[in-house]
Parts: C-alpha cells; sequence; structure tokens
C-alpha cells in the first residue's frame, strides 16, 4: 500500500525530490516561503506520516526507522492512520484559506483533498487483504533485503538495522492471516485466480538454503571494510533469521493461502463483488 502525501504537488514550487529528507524538506519549504502557519503543517505532518510508515521513510532515504516493521494490520495502527488525517484535515480547517496566496490556496485544496479521501480509504475494508501478488509486505520485504534496494547496507548498523526490522515480520504475519481470517467470514477475499498466483510466489521465497535466499544478497556484498568479528557475527545472524524466522513465516502464508484462503476465495474479479466494494 502507498501511504505518502506526494508533499511535493502541495508545497508550490517545492520538488518531491527535495522532501526526500526532512531536513532538506523544511530548507525547501523555507525556500518556497508559504505561510508560516501552513509550512508549520505540512513540516508537521511530513514527520508524524514519516514516524507512521517507516518503510515509505526508508524508501524515500530517510534512514532514521530503518530497524522498525509497524504491524499495519492492527486495529491500534488503523486508528493511528485515521488520528493522523482527521487531526491534519482538522487543523487545516482552521487557518484562513482567505489569507492565502494563490498557489498556497491550490496546497491548501490539495491536502484537504488527499486528507478526506485518506479518511474515506481508511474506513474501507482493506485491512481484510492485507497484501496480494503486486503488493504488500510479504512482496516488499525482499525488495528491500536483497541489498540492492532502498534498505542500506553500507555499515554494520545498518545490518543490524535490518535483523531488528525482520524479526517484526513474523507478527506481522499473523496478523495479516488473521485479518484474511476475517475477510473469509464477511466476504471480503480476493479473487481466486489472484490467490492461486500468490502461493507459488511465496514458496519461492522460501528456500532450504539460508545461502540461496534472496535475504542472503547483503551477506554476499558485506562490505570488504567491516572487521572479520563483523563479517562472521552478522553471517550467523542473517543464515539464523533467514533458517529461523523468514523461511518459516514464508511457508506459514503459503500454507494458509493453498489450504485455508483458496478454497474461500471468490470467482469473481470485480471490486463490486466485494462487501463495501461497490
Amino acid at each position: 500500500m502507498k501511504y505518502l502525501l506526494l508533499t511535493g504537488c502541495l508545497l508550490a514550487g517545492v520538488s518531491h525530490a527535495a522532501l526526500a529528507q526532512p531536513t532538506r524538506a523544511k530548507a525547501a519549504i523555507a525556500a518556497a516561503k508559504p505561510s508560516a502557519p501552513l509550512a508549520a503543517l505540512f513540516t508537521n505532518y511530513w514527520e508524524e506520516q514519516t514516524r507512521l510508515y517507516p518503510l515509505q521513510a526508508t524508501s524515500q532515504g530517510d534512514n532514521r526507522y530503518n530497524d522498525q516493521l509497524p504491524n499495519s494490520g492492527t486495529q491500534a495502527f488503523r486508528q493511528s492512520q485515521r488520528r493522523l488525517y482527521t487531526h491534519y484535515r482538522d487543523e487545516l480547517a482552521r487557518l484562513d484559506r482567505s489569507k492565502l496566496s494563490a498557489s498556497e490556496q491550490t496546497s491548501y485544496d490539495i491536502f484537504q483533498y488527499e486528507m478526506n479521501m485518506r479518511l474515506r480509504t481508511a474506513a474501507q475494508p482493506l485491512w481484510m487483504l492485507p497484501f496480494t501478488q503486486f503488493s504488500g509486505l510479504p512482496i516488499e520485504l525482499p525488495q528491500l533485503g536483497a541489498g540492492t534496494g532502498s534498505q542500506p547496507f553500507k555499515t554494520p548498523a545498518d545490518y543490524d538495522n535490518w535483523l531488528r526490522r525482520v524479526h517484526q515480520f513474523p507478527a506481522w504475519a499473523d496478523t495479516a492471516m488473521a485479518n484474511f481470517r476475517q475477510g473469509m467470514r464477511t466476504g471480503v477475499v480476493l479473487p481466486k485466480v489472484l490467490v492461486q498466483k500468490m502461493i507459488p510466489q511465496l514458496e519461492a521465497i522460501a528456500v532450504d538454503d539460508p545461502t540461496q535466499s534472496v535475504f542472503y544478497g547483503p551477506i554476499r556484498q558485506l562490505p570488504a571494510s567491516f572487521s572479520a568479528a563483523d563479517k562472521q557475527r552478522l553471517t550467523t545472524a542473517y543464515q539464523a533469521v533467514i533458517r529461523g524466522e523468514l523461511t518459516p513465516t514464508y511457508r506459514k502464508l503459503a500454507a494458509f493461502l493453498k489450504n485455508d484462503y483458496l478454497p474461500a476465495a471468490r470467482t469473481s474479479t470485480g471490486i463490486s463483488a466485494v462487501p463495501g466494494g461497490a
């Protein structure tokens, strides 16, 4: 799921690339010289949504939260989403739009629309469809953990950040399966044709030999500057987390989809077939 607001569109004259790092974002906002209250609102929103969505922060080059992996399927997380969007929608409404410049009014309108759309989306039962063949954490995690994506693997601390991040994946997967089951009970399920493609996709990630795993990529690329002790420690730790946590979790997800979810999946393909999806 894509949660990041295209802040560059909101801050007139400020490019999205300039907002990749919060420190650069603040400088860019200052350069654009929006009204102080509007600039503060955008800055505060950027900071809060970055904390809420650490994977998106990583993808934007903000490395402050590279060790975090929120359990985004929980009710508590969904409540945090609604609080975030409601708070900034209401804060925006307190600003006098008529006193803003034309470009600031455009930013105001886009931000208002975005918050309202996110609140409407949050009211939909999408949490019962936690991932698909094309998107979701089980698909995103290998892209991050292969060592060639946005997750940095340059220092021992980077490698440790990834270990802390993936330690949280089994809990995320358990919540995802519980949410899929809730969807099975209420009729909010994926098309059967899609589920049939998801199963081998997950099975392919779950390999017996940790050294053949996509998640072993960072170990194959250990920087020569690392000490021998760090190389040995990280090699052992990565093999252990692949063997003990990642592979079993992917197999658990695949088995659940195959044995439990697939029989309940729908034969229709349109979203209108899902309750609340008209």
